[in-house]
């Protein structure tokens, strides 16, 4: 090395303690020597070195940062597909190269995100067309990703809830393929949720079929349905509710706990469509209403009807006449209401069309003008009443937090209500009266005799003779020979008698005692009601699921003296409160807390699949009919639950994305 190296510093190591700190020996001297200033330089390069980052180091500091980069872009890429499926916009355009001015939702909101984020813009104009993520395969791909983790935490709230409805119901897309929508009913956490599982394409419409498609979707979420499901919900459609073959008998083959209930908002529905249709004189009305709706929407009718609407009440207040339909619930009182409320508008437009020069809608207009008499008033004011009591239980019918003892209180309030009206006179006198204020209002000649005798009515031009055969007979009506109802009582015995007694009797046998005895020990889990907690009243309900009844009998005397030593203020009142109190001693209450769950999960109507086939018809539309089934599905999960879909975390669908996706151009992790 060129230098003499002291060998008590190299080799054999200082022992002249002594002269340690001499200045002219020891420590000083070595500390001057060339070879302790050449080590020490060689020392501090060696430091100098160490702090460089290695090779390696390097290329994965890079890889890191390129995969937080690409996490970044496929972040914005799935909020831009989510906020398009959530708000159920088209995604793809007519046509999606890059100098098309009509790309598409998804792209062109997404070249709005890369104009501010500077990593976006980046990857959208540098990365090669297929590694931008953006190919109608890789939306499918992502958007059956983020379905798929909503399905999963659905599924997962099911299994840890335990006992569940399932909700079904079938519609035509706009191609007439066949969807049934499928809806899970559970309770959880002091709440009922029913929550949409997705859209099942079925060829095979029947029962076999059917069935087989729901077992396949509970399958797939891997719920256990054979002991956990309690209850299904359809319309009573005969493929559906066959006992015998029906797909309620299919389920129960392999569920058989899970009791068959028929839509109740559907059989409330049915009633007043069966009733309408017997009594002559109420169907005829709404075949008049439904002719004077098809009139009006006429181009150039709307257009006068529109501008006396705003003439006579303002522009803020034009209001359009409803179509009729028999599977639309609660359309018939929003049709009655509109005519009623609009009536003197109505009267002028068909006097100034039948006073035109054009000959076809004047006569049309004339016709309809002479068919708005009194009697027309009259069933117009008596449909409305009657089908506004109906109106509020339907709505609450609907409601996801409807459950059986609240079905059946409202159901038991539409009866006496329609009994009372049957029973006392002052309901038609009222009736009666306001037809006549509003004849008087509108100009409407009140021809209907207001005796109170039939027989003081003007006798018919001609009186039928009855065959000899008949002579012995009561014959109540024959052919041709109408009754009479251009009298005060000729109305209320053959019109407003008839469809009192015609409704009452669809409600009865609709939802008839026989039917509900066991359901209604409901009532008796319900803290509000008279016979809560009697064992008597539980007991057929509770043998249905085969629940122990030595121990809900103990369990429901416990349950009594507890809720008896609360306070009225902290006492809960209705079965899901009462329920969700037992939660906390569930393990005191097994029996009961059970059977209370099983109470509230049991669906009542089938709202939910019927709002989500609306969701359907935006979704997939005439311009959008060649979608297909599996992104139809994912697309209508995440639009119908789009609470959840909106709590989804981008880096969990990412690293979902990742772990499907195979043949990957970008580096994700």
């Amino acid at each position: 090395m060129g230098f003499t190296c002291d060998v008590a510093f190299t080799s054999k190591g200082f022992s002249n303690w002594k002269k340690a700190y001499f200045t002219d020996g020891g420590f000083a001297v070595h500390a001057k020597s060339p070879a302790h200033i050449q080590a020490y330089i060689a020392w501090q390069e060696f430091q100098s070195g160490r702090a460089k980052p290695a090779v390696v180091d390097l290329l994965s500091d890079e890889r890191m940062r390129q995969i937080n980069a690409n996490r970044k872009y496929l972040s914005a890429v799935v909020d831009v597909l989510k906020f398009s499926a959530i708000h159920r916009l088209a995604q793809r355009g007519h046509d999606e190269h890059d100098d098309s001015v009509n790309r598409g939702n998804f792209l062109d909101l997404l070249n709005v995100i890369g104009k501010y984020n500077d990593d976006v813009g980046q990857k959208l104009e540098s990365c090669p067309g297929n590694a931008k993520y953006t190919s109608k395969d890789m939306q499918n791909e992502i958007l059956n990703v983020m379905a798929s983790m909503v399905q999963s935490s659905i599924a997962q709230e099911v299994r840890d809830s335990g006992e569940f409805s399932i909700l079904a119901d079938e519609t035509k897309d706009c191609r007439k393929m066949e969807q049934m929508s499928v809806v899970l009913r559970y309770f959880r956490e002091g709440s009922i949720y029913e929550s949409f599982v997705g859209f099942v394409q079925v060829s095979d419409l029947s029962a076999e079929g059917l069935s087989s498609k729901l077992t396949t979707q509970l399958q797939t979420l891997k719920v256990d349905y054979k002991t956990k499901l309690i209850g299904q919900g359809y319309d009573g459609a005969s493929v559906m509710s066959g006992k015998n073959a029906g797909v309620a008998k299919l389920m129960q083959k392999e569920a058989p706990f899970a009791l068959y209930v028929h839509c109740h908002a559907h059989r409330l529905n049915l009633a007043l469509v069966d009733c309408v249709k017997s009594v002559p004189a109420a169907a005829e009305f709404f075949v008049l209403l439904e002719q004077l709706y098809v009139f009006v929407s006429g181009s150039f009718v709307h257009a006068r009807w529109v501008e006396i609407q705003q003439e006579m009440y303002g522009s803020a207040h034009v209001r359009e006449l409803q179509r009729l339909s028999d599977t639309r619930w609660a359309c018939r009182y929003a049709a009655c209401k509109a005519v009623r409320e609009r009536l003197p508008a109505l009267m002028q437009l068909l006097s100034y069309l039948a006073a035109g020069d054009n000959a076809k809608r004047a006569v049309e207009a004339k016709a309809l003008l002479n068919a708005l008499d009194c009697q027309f008033v009259l069933m117009l004011l008596f449909m409305c009443d009657i089908l506004g009591q109906t109106q509020s239980s339907s709505v609450m019918l609907q409601s996801t937090e409807i459950n059986f003892s609240g079905a059946s209180d409202l159901l038991d309030v539409i009866c006496a209500s329609i009994t009372e009206c049957r029973s006392h006179d002052e309901h038609f006198c009222k009736v009666w009266s306001d037809a006549m204020n509003l004849c008087d209002s509108c100009g409407i000649e009140f021809t209907v005799d207001d005796s109170s005798n039939v027989a003081t009515a003007a006798p018919p031009s001609r009186k039928r003779k009855l065959p000899a055969k008949f002579a012995d007979s009561h014959v109540m009506q024959t052919v041709g020979d109408r009754p009479r109802t251009d009298s005060r009582d000729g109305f209320r015995q053959n019109v407003y008698y008839p469809v009192l007694d015609k409704f009452l009797c669809e409600l009865k046998n609709r939802f008839a005692p026989s039917q509900c005895n066991a359901l209604r020990g409901i009532q008796a889990l319900t803290p509000s009601s008279d016979n809560f907690g009697d064992f008597t009243c539980v007991q057929p309900f509770a043998e249905l699921y085969q629940v122990d009844l030595s121990d809900l009998s103990h369990e429901l005397h416990q349950a009594k003296r507890l809720l008896e030593r609360m306070t009225d203020c902290d006492r809960p009142t209705t079965l899901v409160g009462f329920v969700s109190h037992i939660e906390r001693f569930k393990a005191a209450f097994p029996e009961l807390y059970r059977l209370g769950v099983i109470a509230i999960c049991l669906p009542v109507s089938t709202a939910s699949c019927e709002r989500s086939f609306s969701a359907l018809r935006h979704i997939k539309t005439w311009v959008r009919n060649s979608m297909s089934n599996e992104k139809l599905n994912s697309v209508g999960i995440l639009a119908i639950e789009r609470e959840r879909a909106q709590s989804l975390d981008n880096d969990k669908v990412i690293d979902a994305f990742a772990s499907v996706h195979k043949n990957r151009r970008i580096k994700l992790n």
